[in-house]
């Protein structure tokens, strides 16, 4: 072929192509069939990955992998939770400061008193039937243990000589109880908070009481020497007040468990008695030269080896059994005990206390608190039931003469009709 021929094929075969491009953008153009079209083949896919066989000798890394924990069991599958433990503290109940319009609050819901005494022994009693007698609104919070729990016979009591103490109480709440404006509830109290006119009282059930004023008759726990057998002889024959019993045990043989001057009084007071009298110091070396003296002036033994059991039958005492191996007869022993106030009320209300630990109150029984009183063993060291019976009713008197003055008259004269 020649060379000119080839050129004018390459021209005709390039104006074909042109024409073909040119009608395929044309709008006007005729499309195209189908079947004319060209297929577009897919992309190609690259084949998945198989992976290579570990080769000989190296460690598969699943094979220190933990095994996957077992499934909790289902709760309905679980055992029922053990009981919770018992309490081994009680719990005390407290209350949030409250403010004025709380306190308010309280008032219209909580039952209020004229006077709330906190105890129900002689000298709650006297002060609640003196009260009483006052036409006063009074409640009276009992825990139920009074101090002289242990006798057995109350003496140097003017119409009651002899008798049971327990006996002596059961009629002194039944008569007060008389009286239609004071009620008497089996309780212990907690809490004693607020102000004078404004008092709130809670019990160990929790329950709030409001009275103006506060009458503590609560007694006082006894701090009795640690010496085995002293304390089943407590108030039977080792006893505190030769006032109380000393009629009963003249003439014997009587050991006077004390040291220092206190031994000395004592033994002087008890020769009036009985002559026949052993001061038992047990170890206690605050005796001097001059108390000794007395005692031997006196014929009174005196003994300061430690004492260690009190040998007695169902409080009998018989004997006395010292460290150093002797033992010496006795028919009763002196001993005057150590006191504490029962729980924290005083503490907690700031009423003073002397230091023997009885509340310090003046001659109306007024404490140095305002609007609290205090009456019977928590503030007299002499522990009779007469004095307890006539501090309840001094202190009785001087709260309803407060209450008088700070009342108007307007409310004194509808008690008389209601």
């Amino acid at each position: 072929m020649k060379a000119s021929h080839w050129i004018i094929g390459l021209f005709v075969v390039s104006g074909v192509i042109s024409c073909k491009k040119s009608d395929q953008n044309d709008p006007n153009s005729a499309p195209v069939p189908p079947s004319e079209v060209p297929a577009t083949p897919p992309p190609a896919v690259d084949p998945p990955a198989v992976p290579e066989p570990p080769k000989p000798g190296t460690p598969d890394p699943k094979a220190n992998r933990l095994p996957h924990p077992p499934l909790p069991p289902h709760p309905a599958n679980l055992p029922p939770p053990p009981p919770p433990p018992p309490l081994t503290k009680k719990l005390r109940p407290t209350r949030p400061c409250l403010h004025l319009h709380d306190r308010k609050l309280i008032m219209n819901v909580a039952p209020t008193y004229d006077v709330i005494i906190v105890g129900g022994s002689h000298a709650g009693l006297s002060a609640a039937m003196t009260l009483g007698r006052c036409l006063r609104n009074v409640l009276i919070l009992d825990a139920g243990s009074p101090c002289n729990f242990a006798s057995e016979h109350a003496h140097n009591l003017l119409g009651h000589d002899g008798e049971s103490p327990q006996e002596i109480l059961n009629k002194s709440r039944e008569q007060v109880l008389k009286y239609p404006s004071v009620t008497y509830q089996h309780s212990k109290v907690e809490v004693i908070s607020g102000t004078d006119g404004e008092f709130e009282v809670i019990s160990d059930q929790g329950i709030s009481f409001l009275a103006s004023k506060i009458i503590l008759a609560t007694g006082v726990s006894d701090i009795l020497p640690a010496i085995k057998g002293i304390s089943e002889c407590w108030a039977k024959t080792a006893i505190h007040c030769p006032y109380c019993h000393g009629y009963e045990i003249k003439g014997q043989k009587i050991g006077i468990l004390s040291h220092g001057q206190a031994a000395l009084d004592m033994a002087m007071l008890m020769k009036n008695w009985s002559a026949n009298l052993t001061v038992l110091s047990n170890t206690n070396e605050d005796i001097g030269f001059d108390q000794r003296r007395i005692f031997r002036e006196n014929e009174i033994e005196l003994i300061e080896t430690e004492i260690e059991e009190v040998a007695h039958s169902n409080g009998i005492i018989n004997s006395l059994s010292f460290t150093d191996g002797t033992s010496v007869s006795f028919e009763a022993l002196y001993i005057r005990p150590g006191i504490k106030q029962p729980g924290t009320l005083a503490l907690d209300l700031g009423v003073e206390l002397d230091h023997h630990g009885f509340i310090i109150t003046d001659h109306a029984q007024r404490t140095a608190i305002k609007g609290i009183f205090a009456a019977g063993d928590c503030c007299n060291p002499s522990r009779s039931i007469a004095l307890a019976i006539g501090q309840g009713n001094m202190a009785g008197m001087c709260l309803n003469h407060e209450l008088i003055v700070e009342k108007p008259k307007e409310e004194l004269i509808d008690r008389t009709h209601s």
